[in-house]
């Protein structure tokens, strides 16, 4: 066993024996799979920002519609995002799979050497279907989010709740951590202005120690008071960011303001709301922080960075499941993860800062012998003219069976 470039457990295998072998000790059935053919340098990134069409995806995703939109369903023209993604345009969305087998045949297909499968906990997925066809295509989802946007969150809060309650231990120590680098970075970083909310700093880091305290009692008795203590401590620092920052881009006035909103009106439709609440808070001081950080490089730095981006990291992951659009979606039991991005693109010095949330899978495999494995998984059924179905694959699949014989 061996660590991967992901602070993940990953494991290797050389044949499909194997690779449910290590499926089943894992208890991996409960998650997503991707396969890739290689070891990409920025891997589980979705084709716009490996492709840098960030800036033009809307145009693109516009122009597409308009050549093809007299020959296609109306379901296809529903799930258009979908429809796009499957017929080779740029999106935002992750390709996915149900099946391990089909993630490990495109882990296979054109692979050399060595392939990976990165393996996503279903626990840990948001499903956006309902809202993903409310908005244009191109839509990044990242910017209301991030702004508690009163409408999107009424229709989130269950869902979120939902994965709160699945991924309790995993989210109390992602509170602990993240509110532990807040309170460092934001005294290593903003030394003047820590002065004038020092009160509310260290009301948070007294929460947080009896956060610490209590943590234990709270995982075993599922008790919501202990996130309750961070969420009122946050009210007196973002209050005193409000005092020090209302004049500047950097404090986040519409999220303090659709914070106030929902508190009032939605408290009710959730289970652990409140704690929902707090890792929006969390949220947005890492996205401030993140933003402000990259500002500061920007600043100091003598050359012009291209489309310089910076990435949020989400204890959750959004997911799109269309419905069978076509055959390829069926064969090759697809799901997407929808990474989000802000489609608010902030500007200094004529460039633009981009956001996106960053993708860590749970768990990774290496499969090497790809030869080995594609005879098996031709044997198995998995082949060319099964995952994509299309004339030109089965085309393709009939002549190099031919070759073969």
């Amino acid at each position: 066993m061996e660590e991967d470039r992901f602070d993940c457990v990953c494991e290797s295998i050389d044949s499909i024996s194997d690779y449910i072998a290590v499926i089943e000790k894992n208890n991996l059935f409960n998650c997503i799979s991707r396969g890739e053919s290689r070891k990409y340098k920025d891997p589980l990134n979705s084709g716009i920002f490996r492709n840098c069409y960030f800036q033009k995806y809307t145009k693109l995703l516009d122009r597409f519609h308009l050549d093809v939109e007299t020959s296609i369903s109306a379901s296809q023209e529903k799930h258009f995002l979908a429809f796009a993604q499957h017929h080779g345009i740029p999106t935002n969305l992750l390709d996915f799979s149900l099946s391990p087998l089909v993630s490990l045949y495109f882990a296979m297909d054109g692979c050399n050497d060595e392939g990976y499968i990165y393996f996503i906990n279903k626990d840990k997925l948001v499903s956006i279907n309902k809202q993903i066809i409310s908005y244009r295509p191109g839509w990044g989802m990242l910017s209301e989010f991030l702004n508690l946007d009163p409408a999107l969150m009424k229709e989130l809060l269950p869902l979120l709740s939902d994965a709160y309650i699945k991924n309790r231990e995993y989210l109390i120590n992602y509170f602990q951590n993240h509110v532990e680098c807040f309170i460092g970075t934001y005294k290593r970083n903003r030394s003047p202005s820590y002065l004038d909310v020092r009160n509310g700093v260290e009301s948070l880091e007294k929460a947080l120690q009896r956060f610490r305290n209590d943590k234990e009692i709270w995982i075993k008795e599922q008790d919501e008071l202990p996130g309750l203590q961070i969420y009122h401590s946050f009210t007196y620092l973002m209050q005193g960011m409000r005092d020090v920052y209302k004049d500047e881009i950097s404090y986040p006035k519409i999220f303090w303001e659709n914070l106030s909103s929902l508190s009032s009106t939605y408290m009710e439709d959730a289970e652990y709301v409140a704690n929902i609440y707090l890792l929006m808070m969390l949220f947005k001081l890492e996205e401030i922080e993140q933003r402000e950080s990259l500002l500061r490089k920007l600043v100091s730095s003598e050359t012009v960075l291209k489309s310089p981006v910076y990435e949020l990291e989400l204890p959750f992951y959004f997911s799109y499941r269309p419905p069978v659009i076509d055959d390829r979606v069926r064969n090759q039991f697809s799901i997407f993860v929808f990474q989000t991005f802000s489609a608010n693109q902030y500007k200094f010095q004529n460039q633009s800062l981009l956001v996106k949330q960053t993708i860590h899978p749970d768990f990774v495999i290496k499969a090497h012998n790809p030869s080995k494995i594609r005879s098996e998984l031709t044997a198995l059924g998995y082949t060319l003219k099964h995952i994509y179905c299309d004339y030109d694959s089965i085309a393709r699949f009939t002549r190099d069976s031919i070759n073969l014989l």
